[in-house]
């Protein structure tokens, strides 16, 4: 395998959920909520992964985190694959792979106090113990902005802002090299949002993290990313930078979230809104999983699905992106 500066590869990933309907119905339904998913995450930057809710985007970070195995595919961190690692192996990774969750009231355990919660993955990975330990805690505290006194307390005595604090101390206990922020400010007010933000910006910078930040808010994700993954139906649609994605989309389906979000929609940029809704992910669409919304689906979209290829400094999963394909409406070559 070549060398790679990237972190963390991910190569074709799928994950299908089978459901039977019962005993005398044993027709199955299957769910691809993960479908040849590949990105990659570079060392201290912030990758955003963005869709609809009901895309695929947790299960991605449940399958990077080892919380669900993969139906097929490749996750490779630092040049090795860990797919299928023992759970030896796997507890072993997370030292360098720790996950941020949504909910700050459900993410904590309501019965332990806070030097407990953070000091816990110290312990299990028999890091510290004793008065190292208790020095670390402290430390870990004062790093996402609270104080010592704030260990004897129990999580309902803390606000949003500061159980997300809690969980993201808890999450660098380990010192690890990348978080997945999976929704992580989208239960918290507007303003405790952009504190919570300005400290992962701040934790980044002093820590040289990487961030898979996973969110469906675009002016949270203009805000905290470098590169931009768009996900539909379980597929990647479109990756670029910030700036190409926000300034000049591709995607049909990329074009209609900036057009539905108006704190990032840009002045003068034409609309382009989707109709319908996202189909039923046990009932895809032949073809290309957006044709049935897409405004400029043609003949060949409901055939074959488009694979993700390079147009300019993006990649698009669009037939009409391909050589000598008629041009997007509203799009120039």
């Amino acid at each position: 395998m070549t060398q790679s500066t990237e972190l963390l590869q991910v190569r074709n990933l799928r994950r299908h959920f089978i459901k039977s309907r019962g005993i005398f119905r044993p027709q199955k339904t299957v769910t691809r909520a993960v479908n040849d998913v590949s990105l990659e995450v570079g060392r201290g930057e912030t990758l955003a992964l963005v869709g609809e809710s009901g895309c695929g985007k947790s299960t991605v970070a449940s399958l990077l985190t080892g919380l669900i195995k993969p139906t097929d595919g490749h996750i490779i961190w630092k040049n090795r694959d860990i797919t299928d690692l023992k759970p030896t192996d796997r507890r072993a990774l997370t030292r360098d792979i720790q996950i941020v969750f949504q909910d700050p009231y459900g993410s904590l355990n309501r019965k332990m106090r806070v030097f407990d919660i953070i000091a816990e993955p110290l312990q299990i990975h028999k890091i510290a113990s004793g008065s190292d330990l208790q020095t670390r805690v402290n430390e870990l505290l004062r790093t996402v902005g609270l104080t010592e006194e704030h260990a004897r307390r129990l999580p309902h005595e803390f606000s949003g802002g500061q159980r997300q604090r809690i969980g993201i101390a808890r999450a660098l206990a380990l010192n690890p090299q990348l978080l997945i922020l999976d929704e992580s400010v989208s239960a918290l007010d507007v303003s405790v949002q952009a504190q919570i933000l300005n400290l992962l910006k701040e934790l980044q910078s002093r820590l040289n993290l990487s961030y898979l930040f996973i969110s469906h808010d675009l002016s949270v994700v203009r805000y905290m990313a470098d590169r931009v993954a768009v996900m539909y139906l379980g597929q990647i649609v479109e990756t670029g930078s910030k700036q190409a994605i926000f300034e000049a989309p591709l995607h049909p389906y990329t074009r209609t979230l900036l057009s539905a979000a108006p704190s990032v929609r840009r002045i003068g940029a034409p609309q382009s809104i989707a109709e319908g809704e996202m189909p039923d992910p046990t009932r895809l669409p032949t073809g290309c999983s957006f044709r049935n919304r897409c405004p400029v689906a043609f003949d060949r979209c409901a055939t074959s699905g488009p694979d993700l290829i390079p147009a300019g400094p993006q990649t698009v999963r669009c037939f009409q992106y391909e050589p000598m394909a008629p041009a997007p409406a509203g799009t120039t070559r």
